[in-house]
Parts: structure tokens; sequence; C-alpha cells
């Protein structure tokens, strides 16, 4: 019996899914031990990290919050936003292809339970270097975090590698119905107000923040929210990857080199049901 268990709740017209698990002890109870005994190969192909965000440190558990994330968002246009790392999306993904916002979602990953653990959104704080030094251009940059739109899982992916570097990493999903409402989504975004998710989500809309532990003290955790009642949906969804994390661990010793891995990481994550794939 695997870990996969959301706390779902249906209130005030807004329901909310809540996932959390202590660093080491994700949803995931068997890991593949190639993940530590072998080198890790340069094909970003059958890379582990570059293609899953998979590694020995973060491991399968990594595809499962993102193949979730993707399902809850299923069919709609995605925008995403990597705390801390604007910078590093920018030089990761090749593009400039994002919007500047004054606002993102925290989690403190050191927080073992909700609510205490959620700090909605806050002035974003954007990872500056140290060698070579700050341009001026980060420096007037500081508090400007990136909204970047998420064509495909593997964007999806990138992004989040791009703040897997310290002690935790977390990325802000914005699934919107609509792709005209990105306009509103800024205005929400760059506001003097702290955003509040009740009044920023229209109908349709889901937001998810994935936040990713990294270090011991840390947990997990996904945070879903839409307006309406999605709990049905969103438990089919919950259900139909605990089957997989099932068929995966009952299948982890078949397989032997990199490659073994990434084809059981693509049936473990793969999209549900998501017509923009």
């Amino acid at each position: 019996m695997n870990r996969l268990n959301f706390d779902f709740e249906y209130a005030n017209g807004i329901t909310h899914a809540r996932l959390i698990a202590e660093f080491g002890q994700g949803v995931i109870e068997r890991h593949w031990t190639g993940l530590y005994e072998l080198d890790y190969p340069d094909d970003p192909q059958c890379n582990p990290f570059l293609r899953y965000g998979v590694n020995n440190n973060n491991q399968e558990e990594v595809a499962v919050y993102l193949g979730l994330a993707w399902a809850f968002t299923a069919g709609q246009h995605r925008f995403a936003v990597p705390t801390w790392a604007r910078d590093e999306a920018i030089r990761y993904l090749g593009r400039h292809a994002y919007d500047f916002i004054t606002w993102e979602y925290e989690i403190d990953a050191e927080r073992p339970d909700w609510p205490t653990r959620d700090r909605g959104f806050v002035v974003p704080r954007v990872m500056l270097p140290t060698r070579p030094a700050p341009t001026e251009w980060q420096r007037a940059h500081l508090h400007e975090a990136g909204l970047f739109p998420a064509r495909d899982l593997r964007e999806l992916t990138a992004l989040t590698t791009t703040t897997l570097m310290d002690v935790d990493g977390n990325v802000n999903l914005f699934g919107l119905a609509d792709a005209d409402r990105k306009n509103r989504l800024l205005e929400s975004l760059r506001g003097q107000s702290q955003p509040e998710l009740a009044t920023l989500l229209t109908p349709g809309d889901v937001f998810v923040n994935i936040t990713i532990g990294c270090d011991l003290g840390t947990y997990d955790s996904l945070l879903v929210v839409a307006t309406g009642d999605h709990r049905h949906t969103w438990q089919a969804i919950t259900d139909e990857y605990r089957r997989r994390i099932h068929a995966y661990e009952k299948a982890i010793d078949s397989f032997h080199t990199f490659n073994g891995l990434c084809l059981a990481l693509a049936a473990l994550q793969s999209p549900v049901n998501d017509n923009t794939e």
C-alpha cells in the first residue's frame, strides 16, 4: 500500500486537495537502486533527472508529483512560476517568453503540517549569483519572479528542476480554462495588494503548488485549489496514480539500465486524459 493520500476539502464553493510527505518518506516505498549505483548518462533522453526530475536525492516521487500536477490541470492553458529560480529557468529553457510578476505563492517546506506551511502569496525573491557578481539587470529585478508558459510536461519538468538547487524546490502552476484569462492573472500577480486564490481563480481555473524537499527536515507537498466541487474527479486521478505506483513498485526488479528506468517512469507519469498533449 503506497502513501499517496490526499486530503480533499470542499467548502465555500472551493475545493482544496492537500498532500504532504516527509523527505525520504515520499509516495513511493520501493525505489530503483540504480539511482544510487550507476553513473547517469549524458544523453538527455536517458537521463532521469533531465527527463523527469528524478535523481538519487529526490527519486521517483518527482515524476509522480509532476504527473499529478499535469493531470489536475488537464486540458488547460498552463503557466508556471519557478520560485527563486527565474534566471536559471531562462538559461535552462533557452528562451525569454515570460512575464515579470511581483507576487508568487510560497510554501514553507520545513513546516510539517497544514496550514502552517501555507504562506500564501508573498513578494518574490530571486536567487542572485555570487560569481560572477549579479548584473545591474538582475539587481533591478530582484523582487520580480517570472511567469513562464508550460506548453508540455517536459517544460514543466525543466522549470521544476531549476528550483532543485537548495533546501527545497517550489513551483506555482496555473491552469487557465481560457488563454485570454492570462491578462487577468497578470493583473492580479502584479497588483498592489496581496492576491487571494479565492478571488484570483475564475470558474474552470486550477492552481497547483508543487513543493519538493531536497534536504533532511523538509517535506514534499502538493496543494491543488479550484472553484467548484472537484472531489470526485480529483479522487479518480489519485486512484489512477495509486495504481501506477503499485505497478511500478511491482516491476522495479525487472529493469537494470537507465533506459529501462525511463520506460518505467514514462508509464508511471504519462498524462491522464489530457487533450493538450
